[in-house]
C-alpha cells in the first residue's frame, strides 16, 4: 500500500505516516542489535541456512551452520581477530 493510500484512509499527512514508518523500521534495526548482544545471532544468518539448504552458494558463519539461533561462534567472535575480542 502507498503512502498516500494510508494518509487518505487515516485522515494524517504524508509526512506523519512517513515519519511513523520510519520510528517502526528504527524499532526493527535496536531488536535486532539487541538480539544479536544477547544470542549472536543476525538473521544474515538464517538467510544463508536456507540457501544452503536449498543448494546456494551463500558464505555461511558457525551459526548459519548450526541452523539455530544462538548456537556456533560466540557473541562478539570474529574469525579474523580471535574469539570473544568482539568487534
Amino acid at each position: 500500500m502507498k503512502i498516500g493510500e494510508v494518509a487518505t484512509r487515516s485522515g494524517c499527512h504524508p509526512e506523519t505516516v512517513r515519519y511513523y514508518e520510519r520510528i517502526g523500521d528504527h524499532a526493527v534495526n535496536i531488536g535486532e542489535r539487541v538480539r544479536y548482544m544477547v544470542t549472536g545471532w543476525l538473521p544474515e544468518h538464517a538467510g544463508a541456512a536456507r540457501m544452503a539448504v536449498r543448494g546456494g552458494s551463500a558464505p555461511l558463519g558457525d551459526a548459519a551452520r548450526s541452523g539455530a539461533p544462538g548456537e556456533g561462534a560466540s557473541p562478539g567472535a570474529d574469525p579474523d581477530h580471535g574469539a570473544g575480542t568482539g568487534p
